[in-house]
């Protein structure tokens, strides 16, 4: 959370999404809630839907993906070091 408070949060090349595997969505924005999550939270219905379902890799997992969809790292480390990489932050 502190990366993504000081590198992220206000970067506009790098948006984070919350995929929840909780069946409701009160549950699930809840969740993120107590959690103190910022960014957006969907549904994992939603995410299959949406064709992001099929990056998932488990509870939890990071993946970065590019606005085309491109696979661009996947775990946390990977991750961080690629938008790092990416935004210079």
């Amino acid at each position: 959370m502190k990366y993504y408070n000081s590198s992220i949060a206000n970067n506009q090349k790098v948006e984070f999404i919350h995929v929840s595997q909780d069946d409701s969505k009160r549950d699930a924005l809840g969740w993120a809630a107590s959690a103190n999550f910022p960014w957006l939270t969907v549904l994992s219905s939603k995410a299959r839907s949406s064709g992001l379902g099929k990056l998932d890799a488990g509870t939890p997992s990071y993946v970065l993906i590019d606005k085309n969809g491109k696979v661009l790292a996947t775990n946390e480390k990977a991750c961080m070091a690629k938008i790092k990489e990416l935004t210079g932050k």
